[in-house]
């Protein structure tokens, strides 16, 4: 029986996670010169695999906290999270433990045999963090790597309106900010939902003039042959150069997800037909399965909802039906439909932003032109979405 290492949806962590070290240098070295970041990826390219990898292969000095904020909703919540999950950084490393021993009492916090334990039931957390960050030794520096901030954003808005969502985002720029803190700390920002759009809405993009966008393109052709060698690696079956390199100018958005996908489909292929050899043949019937799976794609319809007003939506499931007949659809046209027939002047090219950061769409510049970013995503859409 052919096992494939092949992980689909789960996040790729430790030996399933193809790290890159090219863009984790490059990471630390904003880091190091004291940057603030918002990893700008679309959907499923592994931002969070590339944060979990960061924070488990720091930098000498640098001290990552990994957190997810997805579920937060409350301003006082998100700062007590922050706190807490410092804490529990600092009380794994018995020397950083050490150099803030006069802080604890101050805090709150009790040194035990098992670590530090907050002693306050409901600790403040933004004036608690501002205090420990304070205290930091010069040459020691904690990173946050806060997963899923914009979500975080959003549920505040949603939850208390604009007003606390902008109060959030201030009270955030302060940290940052602060002359006592700012070479001390780094925050990283990342989420499926586009920040800069979220702030955007709120009229709040001041509030994130700091944060410098950090780049993480989809693989390179080398990167995704060292994935497909992963996922094959240790399997009794093989995969011949000319299909993998089928597979790849099938796929052209060379995406961890969509790799995964089509070699998870192609595993079941060869096990139906008891076979040990990924073929050409092999990788189109891989396609043509794949497009089947809806469980692989249904959340790239439902998070228009989430994304979009209900006239927004309607602009972008059009947008991208037409798109989905596999032809560049000319912004000229675009922006008539979104003005024109939706109404959306002063909103429709925040929804076309908000399609290309998610994943969606890629647009061609010198040509004018909008296309499905994965013709895989193009052809599903066609067929299940578009009507």
């Amino acid at each position: 029986m052919v096992r494939f290492n092949t992980i689909v949806g789960a996040v790729a962590e430790g030996d399933a996670y193809l790290s890159r070290p090219r863009l984790l240098r490059k990471f630390w070295k904003h880091v190091a010169a004291g940057e603030h970041l918002l990893i700008a990826a679309p959907r499923r390219v592994g931002k969070t695999s590339f944060m979990r990898d960061a924070e488990n292969s720091p930098e000498p000095g640098f001290h990552p906290i990994y957190l997810i904020v997805e579920s937060v909703s409350d301003e006082k919540e998100l700062f007590r999270k922050l706190y807490t999950k410092a804490i529990e950084m600092v009380s794994g490393k018995s020397e950083l433990t050490a150099m803030l021993s006069s802080l604890w009492k101050r805090l709150n916090v009790d040194v035990t045999s098992d670590g530090l334990k907050i002693t306050t039931a409901a600790p403040d957390g933004f004036n608690d963090l501002l205090t420990l960050l304070k205290g930091l030794p010069a040459k020691e520096h904690f990173v946050f790597l806060v997963d899923e901030f914009s979500q975080a954003v959003e549920n505040v808005r949603k939850k208390h309106g604009p007003e606390a969502a902008v109060a959030l985002l201030h009270k955030m720029r302060e940290l940052r900010q602060d002359p006592d803190v700012v070479k001390r700390v780094s925050f990283v920002f990342a989420g499926s939902v586009g920040l800069e759009q979220i702030v955007g809405k709120l009229n709040a993009s001041h509030t994130i003039n700091d944060v410098l966008a950090f780049d993480m393109p989809p693989f390179t052709s080398k990167e995704a042959h060292a994935l497909i060698d992963r996922i094959v690696d240790g399997s009794d079956a093989d995969m011949p150069m000319a299909a993998r390199e089928h597979l790849l100018e099938k796929l052209v958005w060379l995406i961890p997800f969509f790799i995964q996908v089509v070699m998870n489909e192609a595993e079941d292929i060869l096990n139906d037909e008891e076979g040990t050899t990924v073929t050409k043949k092999v990788v189109d019937q891989a396609f043509i399965n794949a497009l089947a799976k809806r469980n692989y794609y249904d959340h790239w319809h439902q998070r228009l909802s989430i994304l979009f007003s209900t006239a927004e939506r309607r602009f972008a499931k059009e947008l991208l039906d037409l798109c989905s007949s596999a032809k560049p659809l000319g912004m000229d046209k675009v922006h008539d439909l979104g003005t024109t027939k939706h109404k959306l002047a002063d909103s429709y090219m925040d929804v076309v932003r908000g399609l290309i950061h998610d994943g969606y769409l890629v647009r061609d510049a010198e040509a004018r032109t909008l296309r499905f970013a994965s013709p895989l995503l193009m052809r599903w859409w066609a067929q299940t979405i578009a009507h």
